[in-house]
């Protein structure tokens, strides 16, 4: 099953990578600029998960592979990182 939504994930992922603009650089400086850049590389990327038929399934995806990088689903790596404290925690109150 997670082959599936792996696949699909990596289709939209290159469709959503073709479509960015190449002015944009992908590098990981410091700074003001770069934290600017990346948001401006966040915020593409979201509004293309928001119309995304498979953004349950690619956030699903990046939580079970603990996927480190990027904008899965909507959510970047530390948003994601929240949301598996979040659901650990619930899951562990449940099983009290």
């Amino acid at each position: 099953l997670y082959a599936l939504f792996r696949n699909r994930a990596m289709l939209v992922r290159r469709d959503v990578s073709a479509t960015l603009d190449p002015g944009v650089p992908f590098n990981m400086g410091k700074g003001r600029k770069a934290a600017i850049k990346r948001a401006a590389r966040e915020g593409v990327a979201r509004a293309l998960c928001r119309a995304c038929p498979v953004q349950r399934e690619c956030l699903e995806y990046s939580l079970a592979v603990q996927e480190p990088h990027g904008i899965w689903g909507g959510m970047n790596e530390l948003e994601r990182r929240r949301l598996q404290r979040k659901r650990a925690a619930e899951a562990a109150q449940q099983s009290a």
